[in-house]
């Protein structure tokens, strides 16, 4: 059985980006401008990379049920890096598009 999962979205933003799904993935461009690096929307998702790296680190890396099978503690792990990464590639950019 696989799960589905729904993710949690700013409701400040969560307007925007279900008509963006919508729409196919493409963004009108004073809509992109507003998520492009350097804006709010962009340092909302780097913000959330981070808070999600932490958790995940945190509470799946370390949870004993994890750690049991190295299956699982592998796959914990390259989540929490693919999350860091995120975080590194996001925040680079995002800090070369501030005004």
């Amino acid at each position: 059985m696989r799960l589905a999962l729904v993710p949690p979205i700013c409701p400040m933003l969560a307007p925007d980006l279900k008509g963006w799904r919508t729409m196919g993935g493409t963004m009108e461009a004073d809509e992109a401008a507003r998520f492009a690096p350097g804006s709010f929307g962009c340092h909302e998702a780097l913000h959330m990379a981070n808070v999600l790296a932490e958790m995940v680190d945190a509470q799946l890396c370390e949870h004993p049920a994890v750690q049991m099978v190295p299956e699982w503690k592998a796959l914990a792990d390259r989540a929490a890096e693919a999350l860091h990464d995120l975080y590194q590639a996001i925040g680079a950019q995002h800090l070369d598009g501030e005004p």
